[in-house]
């Protein structure tokens, strides 16, 4: 499974790469800091996932979200983020992203999805997470 991991953070972006590269079947295929490169890194590089925090530089994940409309061929969006309010998660999941985890408490939880998601045999790009995954 791709993933694409996007934070303003090289210390978050090397992190996950580690944490994530440990997971089984999973190859991480790029890194972006900034919205505009992570909507151009998506468009090239074609990740199945996109684990992708909300305070951007540029702009925020909400942004990037937005640009990838929920009913089209897309990746799954893992929002990972330190803004976990209620509110955001409400914007985030209507946006269209499969999960919602705060970075101060749901770090395992994101590997357990993303190694439940790399196990799945019916995980495609775009299809809409499960009721109750989110």
């Amino acid at each position: 499974m791709r993933i694409l991991i996007v934070d303003d953070s090289r210390a978050v972006r090397t992190r996950m790469v580690r944490l994530l590269s440990g997971v089984e079947g999973v190859e991480v295929v790029g890194q972006a800091a900034e919205a505009q490169t992570a909507i151009a890194s998506i468009q090239e590089l074609k990740p199945e996932v996109v684990v992708l925090d909300l305070s951007l530089p540029d702009g925020s994940g909400l942004d990037v979200l937005k640009v990838f409309p929920v009913n089209t061929q897309r990746p799954q969006f893992l929002v990972f983020t330190n803004w976990a309010t209620a509110q955001h998660r409400r914007k985030c999941l209507e946006a269209g992203a499969a999960h919602f985890f705060d970075k101060a408490h749901d770090v395992e939880r994101l590997l357990d999805v993303v190694a439940a998601m790399g196990r799945s045999n019916g995980h495609s790009a775009g299809k809409p997470a499960p009721a109750g995954q989110q």
